[in-house]
């Protein structure tokens, strides 16, 4: 499972996913330890939507 952070003021914290809120930064980390990023090498994400149950089952957020 992927180890998720997000700021609060100035520095990340860890959290649960279903934690995050719209508006919020966040980093997420693979089991291995490695950053996750997108196609542009970003690895903060900003929260486009509040996290949600996809199929019922992991919580996930949009991102812009």
């Amino acid at each position: 499972m992927r180890r998720v952070l997000k700021q609060v003021n100035e520095e990340f914290v860890e959290c649960e996913m279903k934690e995050i809120k719209k508006g919020d930064l966040f980093k997420m980390f693979e089991p291995n330890g490695d950053n996750v990023v997108n196609k542009y090498g970003e690895d903060v994400f900003t929260a486009t939507s509040n996290a949600y149950r996809y199929k019922g089952k992991i919580y996930q957020v949009d991102v812009e």
